[in-house]
Order: C-alpha cells, then structure tokens, then sequence
C-alpha cells in the first residue's frame, strides 16, 4: 500500500509541475518584460490588486467628450469605475438621453495619472482585454502632454502617444501618434494591426511603448510590431498616463445603444526607466550641430518666431541653428525657445560651452535655463558661473555655463537645456557641448577597448572574483570606481579575490593591471 500511495504522490507531482510550468509560460506570453538587453527599473505600477482606486496615482476625469463631429457625446463620470478580482473596469453605458441634436448620450470613464505622476523616456506597458460586441466604442491606453497643442511643425515639442486604441471589436487594433494640436495644422501617423490568433475578441493583450529619445517602438504580447520618428519623437518629459473610453460617431462602426453596458478591462499598468549605467550613451548632449533633428523648438502665441537651419553662417559641421523672431512678450521671455534633453548624474559638475551670434549692430540678449521634470528646480543646480543671461553681437562669441547638480533622485525626471530668444532679432545657436567635470581617470582607464574582465558573481554582496590573472602567485593593481567616476578602493590583489563589503550598494567599475595588461569590468554590489 505505501508503494503505491508514494506512485500517485510522485504522479500528481508530475501533474502539479506541468500545470506551473504552464502557468509561468503563460504569463511569460502574456506580461512580456520590458525590451531585453537593458536594465530597467519599475518607476510606475499599478495592478489594481487593492480592490479600489489608488488615487495617489489617479484621478476620475469629470468631463463632456464629444466626438469628432460633436453628434454624440460621452460625458466621463465618477461611478464608471469598479475593480474585480484586482481587473480594473471602466464601464460604458447608455445615458437614456439624448443631446439637443437627437444624439443619445453615454456615460464613461477616464483615469489620469495628471498631477500624480509624469514620465519622459520610458517603457510603458498595460495588459487589456480587447473589446468585443459592440463596435464604436473606442477604449485606449495613451499618454498626453501640453506640447501637443503647439502648432509649429514638428512632434518634438510634444506628442499624443495612442499605444492601443480598438474601437472595430474585432481584435483589430491601432497604434497611433498626434501633434500640432487638433485644428487646422493637425498632424499624425499610425499603425493598424489586423486580427490574428493573438488579437481576437474578448482576449487579454500586452502592449508596450518604447519611448526613446530618437525614436518610438510599439509591441504587442512582447513582439515588436511597429518603428517610428514620426515628424520628430517628442522631447517633452512630462507626459501623462490615460485609461479611457469613449464613444465614437462611425470609427470602427455604429454603435449599438441597447448592447450596453460594456467593460473595458484593464488587468495592470507599469512604467519603467533605464537604470543610470543604461541611459542613452553618450552621456554628453547628443546633437550638438543640429544635426540630427532632436532639438525643440517652441514660439507660443501671441509671440512669432521662424526656426531653420542655416547651413553657410555656421560654427561647426553641416547647419547652425537660426530663429528669427518677429514679436516678443517683454514679460513672458521664455516663449520662444530651443531645448534638449540632458540625462544627468547626481551630485556632479558639468560644464555646457555653445557659439551664438546675432545680426545687426545693436547687442541682443539670450537667456539659458536648467528645467528639472518639467518645471524650473533651483534647489536641483548650484551654479557655478554669474550669470545665465548672454549678450550676442554679429560676431560669432564662444559662452560656458557651469553647475553642479544635487540629488536628482528620480530616473525619470530629465534634466533639460533652454535657451530662450528674448529681442527682435535674428538669433545664430551652433557647436553645444556638455562635459562632465573630473571624468577622465575612468575614461582613460576604461573606455578604450582593453580586453574585459569577467567577475563573478554579479551582483556582488562581499566578496568580488576576477577570472583575469596571469596566476595566483601573480600581485595585480586594481582600482573600483563608482557611477561618477571616483576611486572608491584600491590595492593589490594576489589570490584574485576582492573584498567590497565596504561598499554602498550601485554600479561600479573596475580596473586591473596584471603585468602592464589592463583589463575592464562593471559590477552591481548588493542585490538591487
């Protein structure tokens, strides 16, 4: 008997470990992780686990959505929301009403993360259930932010980012991107993927947005599924997250009053960064001529500027900048602008040289400011130079702001650069560089293709092993330097072995000198 109690035990093993294997194979198809070959860090996560709304995330929008023809509206309503055995829920429903027109009316839902939390350069993700039944009513996943009202020819001030929209029910769903506003000079691009075994009604999908600093990658269930720059990826890092629906006037079909209610289901959503060692290299600004169409370039009414290139009246390569300005607000001075993102480290010293010029006889002024997630944040910069304001004549002048920065704590708020144009003139800007201070023993001694270093293990948590030595009764120099670039420990090693229980958790680099042969690693102390 005991024989074979211990065969079913062992058999209903069996049985348990394929059902988890199954399981683990399933969420690994269905919650891919972020882009593989970098390493990210969860900045935004919300999975509705808590059975109510975290509104220290979100908040309810309360408001009248018309649709593109103003006949039908859907007005976003506090008790549209419900959570579900940790599914969100926003529901669409017929009103009973109709407007003034004969339209009837609907009452759903919106939830923002505006005001609560804002993102730049990012991986944003969200598991849905793809809408079924009744076609017209378009539920989405998306992000905003202001700059997309700004109607000057280009995304990079802002852009509307649809990363799922499914209005046709069908399993057909769209990707898409907005900008220059919403009137006249309205400007998008998109990416329609049809139905297929993955995208069919009723079925639970992943879908992501790699939002990088040249370029937008869309993915679905962890596949990539559609590559853009669009009219120029934007560099505005205050974007805002949106779980919405809303009734359409015939996108994806007419839709059905009395097939109502329905559930647009949301399982999570999450957001990550780069971590500091996998930002965007190099660190330094990234086109500093010009040259490569990464720049913002904002003139917000009532003022009138014109930005070009002008590839004769330049400092360095192919084009200089030229903003010539019509119209100013002596008051508001910071309306015409050009800017850049800056992926900055704590509590370091940086340097940023740039060529300016002007036209005519009479000095003109520009002005440079450092914005902080958004919003000008002196308490994040100790400058280091006088002054931010600049005096250009029709000579081309060479001009340097220094600053240190203080703790920038959080990986998703971006540093940026702006120079504003403040008279009536024509405006030359050319050959912006961005150098950080004290960085040459480590870019002298690690990033000049010497052979790698293998250490294990990684992450470390004492002691550190290095596979390079020529052998053990061999004394090798070493030298550990941390994310900024100082030496943190040095010495002599003979056993191949390293103590680093002295060190604070994070990133570091590696040096070691067997026999005149220098050789290079990186490694994560404590278990992050």
């Amino acid at each position: 008997m005991k024989i074979r109690l211990d065969y079913y035990q062992r058999y209903l093993l069996v049985i348990l470990l394929t059902l988890t294997s199954l399981l683990v194979v399933g969420q690994n198809i269905f919650s891919p992780a972020p882009p593989a070959g970098k390493t990210w860090h969860l900045i935004f996560e919300d999975d509705f686990e808590t059975g109510v709304i975290d509104y220290s995330k979100w908040k309810r929008e309360v408001q009248q959505r018309p649709n593109s023809d103003n006949t039908i509206f859907t007005y976003w309503v506090p008790n549209a929301y419900r959570i579900e055995n940790g599914i969100l829920k926003i529901q669409t429903t017929y009103s009973g009403n109709n407007n003034a027109n004969g339209y009837p009316i609907y009452y759903s839902g919106g939830l923002i993360t505006k005001g609560k939390f804002t993102t730049g350069f990012s991986y944003m993700e969200a598991r849905v259930k793809i809408l079924q039944g009744n076609p017209g009513l378009n539920s989405a996943f998306w992000t905003m932010s202001e700059g997309v009202f700004n109607e000057d020819g280009s995304g990079q001030d802002g852009t509307e980012m649809d990363i799922i929209e499914m209005p046709w029910h069908t399993g057909r769903i769209q990707h898409a991107l907005h900008w220059d506003g919403y009137g006249t000079d309205h400007k998008h691009s998109s990416k329609v993927l049809e139905a297929s075994a993955s995208l069919q009604p009723d079925a639970w999908v992943t879908i992501g947005l790699w939002w990088k600093p040249d370029e937008y990658i869309f993915y679905v269930n962890g596949e990539e599924t559609w590559r853009t720059s669009a009219d120029g990826v934007s560099q505005a890092h205050n974007a805002h997250l949106l779980l919405t629906s809303i009734v359409s006037s015939s996108w994806g079909g007419i839709i059905d009053k009395n097939k109502m209610p329905v559930d647009y289901e949301v399982d999570y959503v999450r957001v990550y960064a780069l971590t500091e060692k996998d930002k965007f290299s190099p660190l330094p600004l990234r086109d500093p001529g010009f040259e490569k169409g990464v720049w913002e370039y904002t003139a917000r009414k009532p003022v009138s500027a014109q930005f070009s290139y002008d590839t004769v009246d330049k400092m360095e390569g192919n084009q200089s900048l030229k903003c010539v300005v019509n119209t100013i607000d002596a008051i508001n001075t910071w309306r015409i602008n050009t800017s850049i993102a800056l992926l900055l480290e704590s509590n370091s010293e940086y340097e940023i040289t740039f060529s300016a010029k002007t036209t005519g006889n009479a000095v003109k002024r520009l002005n440079s400011r450092l914005i902080y997630g958004g919003t000008e944040a002196p308490e994040k910069f100790n400058l280091l130079t006088q002054y931010t304001n600049f005096n250009l004549t029709n000579e081309w002048q060479n001009f340097k702001i220094s600053f240190k920065t203080n703790d920038l704590s959080k990986v998703y708020d971006q540093t940026q650069i702006n120079f504003d144009f403040i008279d009536v003139a024509t405006y030359y800007l050319d050959d912006i560089k961005l150098t950080k201070k004290g960085n040459s023993s480590i870019n002298a001694e690690i990033y000049q293709n010497q052979p790698a270093l293998i250490i294990y293990p990684n992450p470390v948590n004492d002691m550190l092993y290095l596979s390079k030595s020529n052998n053990s009764n061999t004394k090798n120099s070493y030298k550990i330097y941390n994310s900024t670039g100082n030496i943190v420990k040095q010495g002599i090693t003979q056993s191949n072995a390293i103590d680093c229980s002295s060190l604070m958790r994070g990133m570091y680099f590696i040096t070691l000198n067997a026999n005149g042969e220098i050789n290079h690693g990186k490694f994560l102390f404590g278990l992050i």
